[in-house]
């Protein structure tokens, strides 16, 4: 059984790239050093057995022709949140989610109540209050494995199929304004979109651990694994297009892009101090680069507690909730009355 090198080589090393976000599942808190190092050892060990499964996907998925991309649309309409509040009786969600994930799996966790077959789910926290629609990007599947080949991270691609999708939503609906949701990939689209495709359409952005560029979680990740000295900066950005074949590290980034940003459009950018994948001072940059340049209605909300993309399921899931409705309620957006109230102390 023959493999090519380069896609067991960049398989191997996207288990390494993933290492953080494997010991982020496992919690490392106030454990004595053994247990820590157990945790360790179980993370790397599910790291290793991930990327031997990679490539045993890839032969089989090659040699049988297996599927490995399911588009899914869906509307999330009848299970939307129910507010109190809503002052605009036009406006509806379109949900842009991140790598590794699909557009139905993830906004789920981001509204008040949603029904899967005969049984409806209750969230503890939400912040969607309205209409939804998601979406898949070209990279998505049904599986935690991604079809690498497709996978663009934020650059021209996931924006020509974002605008595609905003431009089919608008069409669709009754609603014709939209708040656009991203979470990390999702996020950083969502920015490079607004900057690139200024459609009036889009009332406000919300987006959930956004990226500067890709170079500054590279980086963060090879500072982590205490690779700096053996591994340059070019050889993880060199890797990263090994692994996700439509990435080009010479390709877009939001902090080149967000300047151009419709300056009134309300953008709140959420992270956490707990991320170990996108790291908050690379949103935080993002902000600082949108006030330099005019806009007066971004936001900025740090919890202190979050991993990534589960922020709102997390311990600062309340100050999100509060924080993302006084958002809301600031611009005219659906929210609820009493959590926008609590929230105004976070977004001021």
């Amino acid at each position: 059984m023959k493999f090519k090198r380069k896609s067991i080589l960049s398989l191997a090393l996207a288990g390494v790239l993933l290492v953080p976000a494997s010991t982020q599942f496992y919690g490392f808190s106030s454990e004595s050093y053994v247990q820590r190092g157990q945790r360790f050892a179980s993370a790397v060990a599910l790291t290793g057995i991930a990327a031997l499964g990679g490539i045993l996907w890839w032969y089989l998925a090659k040699k049988k022709d297996i599927p490995i991309n399911q588009e899914l649309n869906g509307n999330l309409n009848d299970s939307a949140a129910q507010v109190k509040v809503r002052t605009r009786d036009k406006i509806q969600y379109l949900f842009s989610h991140g790598l590794f994930n699909t557009g139905e799996k993830q906004v789920h966790k981001y509204l008040k109540t949603y029904t899967i077959g005969d049984k409806t789910h209750n969230n503890k926290q939400y912040i969607i209050g309205g209409p939804v629609n998601f979406f898949d990007y070209p990279d998505a599947a049904m599986t935690c494995i991604i079809n690498r080949k497709r996978a663009n991270i934020a650059q021209d691609n996931d924006v020509a199929h974002l605008k595609l999708e905003v431009e089919k939503t608008i069409q669709n609906s009754q609603e014709k304004e939209l708040v656009l949701f991203g979470v990390s990939r999702g996020a950083s689209t969502a920015l490079n979109f607004v900057a690139l495709h200024d459609n009036p359409n889009v009332k406000a952005l919300i987006v959930e651990s956004p990226f500067d560029s890709m170079a500054t979680v590279v980086d963060y990740i090879r500072k982590q694994l205490h690779l700096e000295k053996i591994l340059s900066h070019d050889s993880g950005q060199c890797i990263l297009e090994t692994i996700f074949r439509q990435y080009k590290k010479d390709g877009m980034c939001p902090i080149d892009l967000v300047s151009d940003i419709r300056k009134e459009l309300p953008i709140l950018i959420v992270c956490s101090k707990e991320d170990l994948q996108v790291p908050w001072h690379s949103s935080e940059k993002l902000y600082q680069k949108l006030k330099k340049s005019g806009h007066d209605n971004v936001h900025l909300l740090v919890v202190p507690k979050g991993m990534h993309a589960h922020i709102i399921t997390g311990k600062s899931g309340d100050v999100y909730q509060a924080g993302a409705h006084a958002f809301c309620a600031k611009y005219g957006l659906p929210h609820d009355t009493a959590l926008a109230l609590e929230g105004e102390k976070y977004l001021n």
